[in-house]
Order: C-alpha cells, then sequence, then structure tokens
C-alpha cells in the first residue's frame, strides 16, 4: 500500500526540480543577455574613445587646444551682471561647446568623446549611460551655463559624450544663463 503523503511528497519534487531547472535557464539567458549588453556597450566606449582621440591627435597637430572649453577659464565673474534661470529647455546639442569647471576636461576631447582608457570608474559609467540611452532613452536634464548663445555643461558631461556619439539633436536641459555687463565689445552687443 502507497501511502498518499508519500506520493504528494514526489509530486512536490518533480515539480520543485522543473521549476528550478526552468529558472536556471532563465538565468542563464538572462546572464547571456547582460554579457551581449555589456560587450556592446564596451564596444561603443571604445569606438567613442578612438573618436575622442582623432580629435584630440587632430588638434594637437593644428595647434590648438585639444580639451574642452572651460567656461571659468573664458570668463571671470566680473563679466558678468546676473545670472537668470531659463528652466527646463530641449536645447540643440550643437550648440553645447564646453564644460563649466576644469575638474572633467581632460577626460574629453573637444568634440566631447571620451579619451581615458577602458578600465576606469569614468569608462564603466559612461558604457552604463549608452546602455541607458540605447534602452530606454537618458531622461534625466543636464545642467548648463548659457553664455553668449553657447552652453557649457555643469552636469552631466557624460550624458552630453553618449548622446553625441549616438547622434542626437537635442537634449533636455535645465539653463542658467549669465548675462554679460554692458561693454562696447561687438560680441556683447
Amino acid at each position: 500500500v502507497i501511502h498518499k503523503a508519500y506520493i504528494t511528497r514526489d509530486i512536490k519534487k518533480r515539480k520543485k526540480t522543473k521549476m528550478s531547472y526552468k529558472n536556471k535557464r532563465k538565468k542563464e539567458k538572462e546572464q547571456v543577455l547582460v554579457k551581449e549588453v555589456l560587450y556592446m556597450s564596451v564596444q561603443d566606449y571604445l569606438a567613442a574613445q578612438k573618436i575622442g582621440k582623432r580629435e584630440y591627435n587632430a588638434c594637437v597637430n593644428k595647434g590648438k587646444y585639444p580639451y574642452l572649453p572651460v567656461l571659468e577659464n573664458l570668463i571671470s565673474e566680473d563679466d558678468i551682471d546676473s545670472e537668470v534661470s531659463i528652466g527646463n529647455d530641449q536645447i540643440p546639442l550643437s550648440l553645447v561647446v564646453g564644460t563649466c569647471n576644469a575638474a572633467r576636461t581632460n577626460a574629453f576631447a573637444g568634440n566631447f568623446m571620451p579619451l581615458l582608457e577602458w578600465g576606469t570608474e569614468f569608462s564603466a559609467k559612461w558604457a552604463s549611460l549608452s546602455d541607458s540611452q540605447v534602452n530606454e532613452g537618458i531622461r534625466d536634464p543636464i545642467k548648463v551655463y548659457e553664455y553668449m548663445n553657447k552652453f557649457y555643461v555643469l552636469e552631466g558631461n557624460k550624458r552630453v559624450s553618449v548622446l553625441k556619439y549616438f547622434k542626437a539633436v537635442t537634449v533636455n536641459a535645465e539653463v542658467i544663463r549669465k548675462v554679460p555687463k554692458k561693454s562696447d565689445k561687438p560680441e556683447v552687443k
């Protein structure tokens, strides 16, 4: 005589084994997918780095400054009359030309493409942003200063770099305008 409890235990054991096999296969597929995505992100970073190094070398050969322009090096606070918050807006990436402070400037060529080698924290974050852009788009706005109709990034240099790599046209940005003091300079008039 087979006891009912033994049959129930045996059936539960079989179901558990089937479920664990299915879960194992599902996890393996997810791991393969993650590796493929990481591979693509790494490839994107290396391709962007190659473009950045090409731009860097071209600038050096022409005797130009090879890094991003830095707003704090271009103007002093004495040149500014006021700062006006414009709010969030879509701005053309072609007008995003530099960064606000010198801290990040050596990580990017003049075209916002990365220069640092793969394996750094910077490159891992860039690759992660690249993956995010491909899968869902970059949603967080960057912060920029607008000075003389050009934009300088305060927060979001890597986001700009990734978007420029993927040839995006605009970026969502929180804009603060730096209004220059009145002067006789033609660019200020």
